[in-house]
């Protein structure tokens, strides 16, 4: 609604922030499950990458948890039912030359999260911050393709079930990448708006 005003923001707290940069955030959709960025403690060797849990949107979020990972991992985007992970590695995959997106799964949200997975999209190219849409058919990412318009642009990516290897990748309609860069996109809940910087 265009008469919604935003609330103050509000500090998550000592079992979500850290000494150092905590970015990045991704929640599902019930609110519960919280994966982001931190920096606090790690390699190049470890995963950037935190979960912290709640049991209702009442309560504070509990003690994070550090993605247990061998690569620098950062731009986490969480399915809407916290199952499936996507995110931007330092890892180059076996036959690649260029960083590539990753995936992990889990059958549960309370199991620990599976070891990460390539996605092999179309083309070796380095790709960053990803947004995997609700119903994890449709992935929007950031990559520096031939074709493009600019430094880096998105890029759309579909599958016709969420075991499927996701499709060749397109530009998005409606002139949206420029001679500039473009990251970070996602599209908003009426599936007509995006957003993206």
């Amino acid at each position: 609604s265009a008469a919604y005003v935003w609330s103050e923001p509000m500090n998550l707290g000592p079992n979500v922030n850290g000494s150092q940069d905590d970015d990045s955030p991704t929640l599902t959709t019930d609110e519960l499950r919280l994966v982001f960025r931190c920096i606090e403690g790690s390699s190049s060797a470890t995963s950037n990458l935190w979960e912290s849990r709640r049991a209702s949107i009442d309560e504070p979020f509990g003690p994070r948890v550090r993605l247990i990972g061998s690569a620098y991992e950062a731009d986490p985007s969480l399915s809407a039912d916290g199952l499936t992970l996507m995110f931007y590695s330092h890892g180059v995959a076996p036959g690649r030359t260029a960083p590539d997106l990753r995936m992990r799964r889990r059958a549960t949200r309370d199991e620990p999260w599976g070891k990460p997975e390539w996605l092999f999209l179309d083309g070796d190219y380095d790709e960053q911050s990803p947004w995997l849409s609700p119903d994890g058919l449709m992935l929007i990412y950031a990559a520096t393709r031939p074709g493009g318009s600019g430094l880096r642009d998105l890029w759309v990516c579909g599958r016709p079930s969420i075991d499927a290897p996701f499709g060749p990748s397109r530009k998005p309609n409606g002139g949206i990448n420029t001679g500039a860069s473009e990251t970070s996109g996602c599209v908003l809940s009426d599936g007509r708006t995006m957003l993206f910087t």
